[in-house]
């Protein structure tokens, strides 16, 4: 696993107005961020609405991400999850996958309610 350094951005995740993710619009946007010289990019964070993907629509996204990237530029995954054993699973298939390193949010992030 590396370590971020240089300009890494925090990559969104794009949705059409029936709430599907727009693979082609993520492939431009891809190709945008790496001619502009980034140096690597952040996926799966806040910024990319983690929270309502599904478990396989995150593990989908980051192989086609990794795919669409190929090796051009590092990609960093972000695999908290609400609870240890999904972080844990959500970071070996990123692992697999060939992320150059991972990010975990913890669940207290998100903000639980106490009753």
């Amino acid at each position: 696993m590396k370590r971020i350094k240089g300009l890494s951005v925090a990559l969104l995740t794009p949705f059409d107005s029936n709430g599907n993710i727009k693979l082609d619009f993520l492939k431009k946007h891809i190709d945008l961020l790496v001619n502009a010289g980034t140096e690597s990019i952040f996926i799966l964070g806040t910024t990319s609405e983690v929270m309502l993907l599904k478990i396989e629509e995150r593990k989908i996204l980051t192989e086609k991400i990794l795919e669409y990237v190929n090796g051009k530029i590092d990609v960093f995954v972000q695999t908290g999850g609400f609870s240890t054993e999904l972080s844990c699973e959500l970071s070996d298939h990123a692992e697999q996958a060939g992320a150059s390193g991972i990010g975990i949010l913890s669940p207290s992030y998100y903000g639980y309610e106490q009753k």
